[in-house]
């Protein structure tokens, strides 16, 4: 028996579910249907279900295994864009299509 794995089996690496992660985290919360103006380690668990953490410490153990750390306010803000998820599915759609094209379709 080995030790199981520190991200669930939807990702193939840690990487990518650390960039998951992040990616979730640099959002505003309300644009994720939270309540709050602040990421907190409970609102993490609630809207990151594929983790499976039960605790706020299971929860702060997976970022900094991450490496995501609480920062000072920056001095730009992120899109609370409702249609973000839909573009950036289209952009990695068209990256997708642009590695398959074999040149025909190139991404700028």
């Amino acid at each position: 028996m080995g030790a199981s794995p520190l991200f669930p089996a939807r990702y193939t690496n840690a990487d990518a579910a650390a960039q998951e992660l992040r990616h979730t985290v640099g959002r505003d919360p309300r644009a994720c249907e939270q309540p709050c103006t602040r990421w907190t380690l409970a609102s993490l668990r609630v809207n990151c279900p594929w983790l499976r953490v039960r605790t706020d410490a299971g929860m702060q153990q997976i970022l900094r295994r991450c490496r995501i750390s609480w920062q000072r306010a920056r001095s730009y803000i992120h899109s609370p864009d409702p249609a973000y998820d839909l573009k950036l599915a289209n952009v990695q759609a068209v990256r997708m299509l642009a590695r398959s094209s074999q040149g025909q379709v190139v991404v700028v």
